[in-house]
């Protein structure tokens, strides 16, 4: 899909431009966690896409997906997207306005979330904050993040609902889903499979979980 886009408009930027619209691209989170490092690995992938889900539950921000964050990374063999040079010339070929880069340290049952807010026209730091909490309560710590994201570039973030709240992924789930991208990215599609089946065992609710099952099993 997205090289016919490619192709097609000779472009790697977002398909519509619209000005009532804010376009905000986030990099995967680096881990910078010191003990249990590799165990952790996967959330790097995991914080990334919750809150890109978490920012995408507003009527005035569009959020890039993961995937086409990684197929152009690849396309453009770009190595330093964790650096604010590399994160400004991400943004300029997304055709967004700021990208988020940010890690995360996970010690015993803390974590600490780190992020910087870059402003891709004149790379200016928009946002830098930090977070701590219990690793229990990375879903809230995630929420917070995002509210303070939203509030600097003027987005109408929606409040999560008791609801929506309840249908958060833990842990375990988000973990298993996490490797199953670093599998899909891969492109191990039966170990991609068998690690999202792996997440709705422990969250049968998981609904990007389920859909990524469903879309790779064709493949298999």
């Amino acid at each position: 899909y997205y090289e016919s886009r490619k192709d097609l408009t000779g472009s790697y930027a977002l398909e519509r431009e619209d000005p009532g619209m804010k376009n905000l691209a986030i990099i995967d989170f680096k881990n910078r966690s010191i003990t249990s490092r590799e165990q952790f690995d996967p959330m790097e992938k995991g914080f990334a896409d919750l809150l890109i889900n978490r920012l995408n539950n507003s009527t005035d921000l569009r959020v890039v997906e993961r995937e086409r964050i990684q197929w152009i990374l690849d396309e453009i063999k770009l190595q330093n997207q964790y650096e604010m040079d590399g994160a400004v010339r991400l943004g300029k070929q997304l055709g967004v306005q700021s990208v988020l880069m940010g890690s995360f340290i996970i010690m015993d049952d803390e974590i600490w979330l780190g992020a910087r807010l870059v402003k891709v026209e004149t790379s200016e730091i928009l946002l830098t904050d930090e977070i701590k909490g219990e690793l229990d309560n990375f879903f809230d710590l995630v929420d917070q993040l995002s509210v303070k994201i939203a509030e600097k570039i003027n987005a109408n973030l929606n409040t999560v609902s008791a609801e929506d709240q309840a249908k958060v992924p833990s842990l375990d789930a988000i973990m298993s889903y996490s490797i199953g991208l670093s599998y899909l990215e891969q492109e191990d599609y039966k170990m991609a499979y068998e690690k999202f089946n792996e997440a709705l065992k422990y969250d049968p609710d998981y609904e990007k979980a389920k859909l990524k099952a469903q879309s790779i099993a064709p493949l298999l």
